[in-house]
């Protein structure tokens, strides 16, 4: 089953690109000059590219087990057409996390905290929306984990660590970014988490809805300001552009029921 997932995840977004015909999810004036009224400054941009390198910082607020937790984590991957991604994931858990307690068959119940816990990932995912402000997108993710499971024996005076070496997991969750800068971006989602493997205990903490606030700080996008900054402008005066566009629709739809409404009583008169 494992290695089911692990197909469906890679093959997805080449059976999206045979389903889809390619759109720019930019306007494709993008790959000429571009021409800033305000300031008279003519914007060069390269011609875009298909594909491009990802590489990303993934920090996150995670609810598990019934509290909040903390996640660190980054992801690289590959970029196609301003709508697919897929790659490779890693995170690490900051804080332990107190489980259920665990029943032993001679009736004793243990205290357990996850006290060390990693996991890295392989990812898909489909951009609905994308722009120079906002971004939202599905993303599903398969991947393993390894933990240190620390049990306690109140009544003896005992503790112990259990390694737990394999922990599979799949999760799928909708997301959306609002990007304060070019290369920070805080953000919002929501989706469900499923641990596949064995462990009753592991399964109660993790087996759930989530709801996730993360961070992605984006090196690529740094560079470009830095560096590259007329790319960013030109960004910037497109989607200024095509919020004018889009409010200018607006402002004549509105206009024209007004109209119509004012035509229809006059008739009746």
């Amino acid at each position: 089953m494992h290695k089911t997932i692990v197909l469906i995840l890679f093959v997805l977004p080449f059976l999206c690109f045979s389903q889809f015909k390619y759109t720019s999810i930019y306007n494709p004036s993008w790959q000429y000059a571009m021409v800033d009224s305000s300031s008279s400054v003519e914007l060069k941009t390269k011609k875009k590219k298909h594909s491009k390198f990802l590489f990303s910082i993934d920090s996150r607020n995670s609810y598990m087990s019934d509290q909040w937790v903390k996640m660190f984590g980054f992801k690289i991957g590959m970029e196609i057409r301003e709508r697919y991604r897929w790659g490779f994931g890693a995170y690490e858990l900051q804080e332990p996390i107190a489980l259920d307690p665990i029943e032993t068959k001679s009736g004793k119940t243990l205290k357990s905290t996850l006290t060390k816990f990693d996991y890295s990932t392989l990812f898909t995912e489909y951009l609905f929306h994308h722009n120079y402000r906002w971004t939202g997108g599905v993303m599903m993710s398969y991947g393993n984990g390894k933990a240190d499971l620390h049990l306690e024996d109140i009544e003896a005076g005992r503790d112990s660590i259990i390694q737990i070496a394999k922990i599979p997991i799949f999760a799928i969750d909708l997301y959306g970014y609002y990007h304060v800068t070019p290369w920070l971006a805080p953000g919002l989602g929501f989706g469900y988490r499923w641990v596949l493997g064995e462990g009753k205990n592991l399964k109660n903490g993790f087996n759930a809805p989530f709801y996730v606030v993360k961070v992605k700080f984006m090196l690529g996008r740094l560079y470009k300001t830095i560096f590259k900054n007329e790319l960013i402008k030109a960004e910037k005066l497109e989607y200024k552009k095509e919020r004018e566009i889009k409010k200018g629709k607006r402002n004549a739809k509105t206009i024209e029921t007004s109209t119509n409404g004012e035509g229809t009583s006059a008739g009746e008169d």
